[in-house]
């Protein structure tokens, strides 16, 4: 017979083991919102998880198992902003620096938009205290590398007008 005591503790089994099979299809990766796999909505799914979640509709039992999945987030948000700031930093430790143009990529993720997006946030005033940090011991780290650069040439300047002790520039001086 199909009796079923809990059909709803019944139909998230399911779908949980349909969400079990896409990660294993996927290498672990998490559905964007809209995805499907096999006929099944799993990016839907995993929303509606996150959000009970957020209001305590989840069993213990559900809790750890979906926590117990490779690369498990409550906030993907998170784990994206994680994978571009560990790109970054093997980035600036790799060159010695952090100069690059919005749509360079490090590992198939676009860092340098990611990057123009922190430093306005930053300016905004809305970027956390820890990611702030975070940021800030990425090796080479700027907040504002244009006004940082003008400011170290001009103060490169001024050193050298005052060792040199520079008169009046005249193209015979300047050769």
């Amino acid at each position: 017979s199909n009796w079923e005591w809990n059909p709803i503790d019944s139909k998230w089994e399911k779908d949980f083991l349909k969400l079990q099979k896409y990660k294993v299809e996927t290498d672990g990766s998490n559905p964007l919102p809209k995805e499907e796999h096999n006929g099944f909505r799993v990016g839907s799914w995993v929303v509606q998880q996150r959000v009970k979640y957020r209001n305590d509709m989840l069993t213990e039992e559900q809790i750890r198992r979906l926590e117990d999945l490779e690369n498990w987030t409550w906030d993907p948000g998170d784990l994206e902003w994680t994978n571009k700031f560990n790109a970054t930093v093997k980035y600036a430790q790799r060159e010695g620096r952090l100069k690059v143009g919005t749509s360079y990529r490090e590992d198939g993720l676009l860092i340098g938009k990611w990057i123009a997006h922190q430093r306005g946030c930053h300016k905004k005033g809305i970027l956390s205290k820890e990611r702030q940090r975070l940021m800030e011991s990425i090796p080479g780290w700027q907040w504002n590398p244009v006004e940082d650069a003008w400011m170290t040439n001009f103060l490169a300047l001024k050193n050298f007008t005052e060792t040199n002790q520079l008169q009046e520039l005249s193209e015979s001086n300047l050769v």
